[in-house]
């Protein structure tokens, strides 16, 4: 008697659920990873602004909006995106020199860097700074995917010149 060689349909069925299995997980395992990634990017960029705040105040600077690549008015009554911020030797005219130790108008959230302006308590926003902030004192908003490094909560931080809060 002659036997058939290959496989049955229950043995094809097995390995492509095992292999279906598997590519889920790796699936959820890479996610994770990619919100870790976001994560740490945004709690880097946002202790760089703090120290490139440090260093503009200990200079001297003063915290501006930024007014087409230029020094504009110093940030009003409502929170914006700290990519319209510009460190100047003094707000207003437009003719100041500008210093840009972070390239700081380029950072952006890398999940919502179109979305509002962080405030308080937000999420799925990009960085966003205090109303009113001054180089001295100002506090700047962002929100995290998962537990980030030095972060153990998710969800909506703060950072000031004394460090990032949960």
């Amino acid at each position: 008697m002659r036997t058939k060689q290959g496989f049955t349909l229950i043995e094809m069925l097995v390995v492509v659920a095992i292999i279906g299995l598997l590519v889920s997980l790796g699936i959820a395992a890479f996610r994770d990873a990619q919100k870790k990634a976001r994560d740490s990017k945004r709690v880097g960029d946002v202790r760089l602004t703090i120290s490139s705040f440090i260093s503009a105040d200990n200079e001297g600077k003063s915290l501006c909006l930024d007014n087409a690549g230029a020094c504009g008015a110093a940030i009003g009554g409502s929170n914006v995106k700290l990519s319209t911020v510009r460190l100047c030797d003094a707000c207003s005219g437009g003719t100041d020199r500008t210093v840009d130790y972070a390239n700081i108008t380029s950072l952006k959230d890398p999940l919502a860097s179109g979305a509002a302006a962080c405030v308080s308590g937000g999420t799925n926003c990009d960085y966003g700074i205090k109303a009113n902030s001054t180089i001295g004192d100002f506090e700047i908003y962002f929100y995290t995917e998962a537990p980030a490094p030095s972060l153990n909560t998710v969800g909506a931080h703060s950072a000031n010149k004394h460090g990032i809060f949960q």
